[in-house]
């Protein structure tokens, strides 16, 4: 009756039967053998041969469940939430199995007050452990795992000898406010060596034009719902960088849905309250650190009809040795936090059948804000300069000198030097690196004589090796008749001591000054000018 007709194709899979392979590892599927017969591995396996009936229209778009037992619970009704995002029809797994570390993880947005209860997973290898770590988020996070670790309801699960979808228990429930986001970051391990990643896939439009179908499949991820962990940082899937670092040119081919990891939870309240923190999360790290004082409100409810609902305060375990908890005997909405050092944690309330926000709590080290100098321009004299420097963190206090280290390049011959300033890292306070430039210029030029001769003057300056060892590169003259206009003279410091001016005019009385210096991109680098000396007459 109906599409209910004789006649039917005998179909043989062009793999076989998997007999023994993976992902059954066991029987295979297909005919019998011997139909008449039960399944048995030496004498009557599967072949790999099925019928298909004519008149059947799933060919093109097979799918292939099976179900173990029933686990809805009809008690749960509507309270039971399924957190998830891949709705896309598939027709492929994509797998891939590396030595370094991957993970794979899904953001939710909790619609209800909930309690997070189960988890589950796919794995494409037998063998997989897989890890599930639960992270509060809070507003604004940037990964999955910019939250409060759950450290009590980290739970591991396996190994599966199955491929296929795992449902698996948490070691403690998670209570999650309504609005909140929270991640299930998960970890798979192949026999404990290689780590395993894998997601949803089929047809895409690109391929399916390619070949003249007209059917395909569009994914869909949206930002901040799945991120994979890869060479050490967070990726989002919804990047298209992303699926093209993890499929290469197949990228363009194929559509890809997000991770197969969802969220079962139950609602915990019917009423529609939600817990928020009023207060600041900065922390100034002046003197003596300061303290921010929170207060718990519920949404949608007056003063006095919060006063029924029990609060529990805590901090994070990491926010130990950096803040310290008070609460108010007289309120119990209110906590105050001191900051006793340097880091970040989460400051958490808890209410029963309302659920845990999580909020940052952060105490950033002080920055060096700039570096001044006491002497910025120096005369050489063969010695190294270690001028004294002032240090002032971002706001404007002066950092005490045991706090950094500094450290001085080019402070001997002339030229530009620095002087650098380092924090270092462990330093519980500071951080950060700055420097500050100064100046090394020429030392004074010294002439030891001006000699006149036919139409010439030779200049011998007194102290040239010292002007040769400062780095000095060139001498600039200065010259003219008593009274006169000055004329320049520029000579290169290797020539030697001597300098002869010439086509001077006879009988004439000539002053002479020299100085060092050193050219420049910016400007030249001068010493100062010698004593000036006047020649005798010109022969």
């Amino acid at each position: 009756e109906g599409n209910l007709r004789p006649g039917a194709w005998l179909v043989k899979n062009s793999w076989g039967s998997e007999e023994q392979n993976f992902p059954n590892k066991g029987p295979g599927w297909g005919l019998l053998q011997k139909p008449d017969q039960p399944y048995d591995p030496e004498e009557n396996v599967h072949t790999g041969y099925f019928w298909l009936s004519y008149y059947d229209k799933t060919l093109s778009s097979p799918e292939a469940l099976e179900f173990k037992e029933n686990n809805v619970d009809s008690s749960l009704d509507d309270s039971f939430i399924i957190d998830q995002y891949d709705f896309m029809p598939t027709n492929d797994v994509e797998g891939a199995s590396v030595p370094s570390e991957m993970k794979m993880a899904n953001v939710f947005k909790a619609e209800s007050n909930e309690l997070l209860t189960q988890v589950s997973c796919q794995t494409t290898y037998p063998g997989t452990t897989v890890t599930n770590e639960i992270y509060l988020l809070s507003d604004g996070f940037t990964s999955p795992a910019d939250g409060l670790l759950v450290e009590e309801a980290v739970t591991t699960s396996g190994p599966y000898d199955y491929g296929g979808f795992h449902k698996v228990e948490l070691a403690q429930p998670v209570q999650i406010q309504k609005g909140q986001s929270y991640a299930i970051v998960q970890t798979q391990r192949i026999d404990g060596e290689e780590y395993g990643v894998n997601f949803p896939s089929a047809m895409g439009k690109v391929f399916s034009e390619a070949i003249g179908d007209e059917v395909y499949v569009e994914g869909v991820i949206n930002p901040k719902e799945s991120y994979i962990y890869a060479d050490q940082e967070w990726s989002d899937m919804a990047e298209q960088s992303t699926r093209d670092a993890i499929l290469g040119e197949q990228s363009v081919f194929m559509s890809i849905d997000n991770f197969p990891i969802k969220g079962y939870c139950t609602k915990v309240s019917d009423t529609d309250l939600r817990l928020t923190i009023l207060g600041e999360s900065i922390f100034e790290p002046t003197e003596g650190y300061n303290t921010n004082h929170f207060r718990a409100r519920f949404k949608g409810h007056t003063e006095s009809g919060a006063e029924a609902k029990e609060v529990t305060w805590s901090l994070s375990p990491d926010c130990e040795g950096i803040f310290q908890l008070e609460q108010d005997p007289e309120d119990p909405y209110k906590v105050s936090v001191t900051a006793t050092g340097f880091g970040s944690g989460y400051l958490c309330a808890t209410s029963p059948g309302i659920g845990t926000t999580a909020f940052p709590l952060t105490v950033r080290k002080l920055m060096i804000g700039g570096t001044m100098i006491a002497d910025d321009v120096f005369t050489y004299n063969g010695k190294a300069k270690t001028p004294k420097l002032y240090v002032e963190d971002e706001n404007g206090n002066l950092i005490p000198s045991n706090q950094y280290t500094t450290k001085y390049k080019n402070n001997v011959k002339c030229g530009r030097g620095r002087a650098l300033v380092y924090i270092d890292p462990n330093n519980p306070k500071y951080v950060g690196d700055d420097e500050v430039g100064f100046t090394i210029k020429p030392a004074k030029v010294t002439l030891k004589s001006v000699t006149p001769g036919k139409k010439k003057l030779t200049v011998t300056i007194k102290n040239h090796n010292l002007q040769k060892k400062s780095g000095a590169k060139y001498y600039q003259v200065k010259y003219r008749i008593k009274g006169k206009k000055w004329q320049t003279k520029k000579v290169k410091v290797s020539s030697g001591s001597k300098i002869v001016l010439k086509k001077l005019k006879k009988g004439k009385k000539y002053q002479v000054k020299v100085r060092a210096y050193v050219p420049s991109k910016q400007f030249d680098l001068y010493g100062s000018f010698s004593k000036t000396k006047t020649s005798k007459k010109i022969k």
